[in-house]
């Protein structure tokens, strides 16, 4: 495995597309595309809350699923260091006004 996808590169897959064609491709070849157990969840999520009550998103949920558990892609495991540098990059930013008090109150 030579990549590994984001949530933005996931959200663009969709059946008969040109991403899903490179990633059978890569799979063809012995060198799935990776994706993090958190993108997975995130896009599941995603496709669930958009499908109530819209075939089509229920549909899409549906191919979504079959084709993560089919083996074409790599679902990259969430362990302890990448769990805590997640959580810290999903920590909102501090404003520009909360750094220079910050600064202000370590001299």
């Amino acid at each position: 495995m030579t990549a590994a996808w984001d949530a933005t590169l996931v959200s663009r897959v969709y059946p008969g597309g040109p991403l899903e064609q490179y990633i059978l491709d890569r799979a063809g070849q012995d060198d799935p595309v990776g994706i993090t157990a958190p993108t997975v969840m995130e896009s599941v999520r995603g496709l669930q809350d958009a499908s109530v009550g819209k075939p089509a998103m229920a549909a899409a949920l549906r191919w979504f699923t079959s084709f993560v558990v089919s083996g074409l892609v790599e679902v990259l495991p969430l362990d302890r260091s990448a769990a805590i540098v997640a959580g810290r990059l999903r920590a909102p930013a501090p404003s520009s006004a909360d750094r220079r008090a910050s600064q202000g109150n370590e001299a």
